[in-house]
């Protein structure tokens, strides 16, 4: 196989060689371009809608949001419900406020979780209070000593 050129990119799923124009745009790679064609992408997307359907009948922001922290939409309600729809620390109405899927960043570092590690759901002042303390409990024991003297 030769490598990729300027104008070409390697898919290893039709094993042939297309113009980078017909490779959706990732980030997250080196390159900048998916690993795969443009059609690849589209089947292995619908395959992953048949087989996973629980993951696409959620609101689109809810949605992206449950699905990048692992969660199906049953899980997800399931979460709201199990909190009354309130943060699990200041007890506001997540209904009336930004909200956030909160998960230990010592198993899955970054904006993703794989499930496992999602501890609840806060209200967007709290989660970020919480990264700004960076999880940290004996800073956070510090600052309540703070706050109650």
């Amino acid at each position: 196989m030769t490598k990729n050129t300027a104008d070409k990119k390697f898919c290893p799923k039709c094993d042939k060689f297309h113009l980078r124009s017909n490779f959706y745009k990732n980030k997250a790679l080196s390159d900048g371009l998916s690993g795969y064609c443009k059609d690849h992408m589209k089947a292995m997307n619908k395959a992953l809608k048949e087989s996973k359907p629980e993951y696409f009948s959620m609101t689109n922001s809810i949605q992206k949001r449950a699905r990048r922290f692992g969660l199906t939409q049953e899980q997800f309600e399931k979460m709201m419900q199990d909190q009354n729809g309130k943060c699990l620390l200041c007890d506001v109405n997540l209904n009336n406020v930004q909200f956030n899927i909160d998960h230990d960043h010592k198993c899955c570092e970054g904006r993703y979780s794989c499930g496992k590690c999602v501890r609840g759901i806060l209200c967007g002042m709290c989660n970020r209070g919480l990264g700004h303390f960076k999880d940290n409990i004996q800073t956070l024991e510090k600052a309540i000593k703070y706050l109650t003297n």
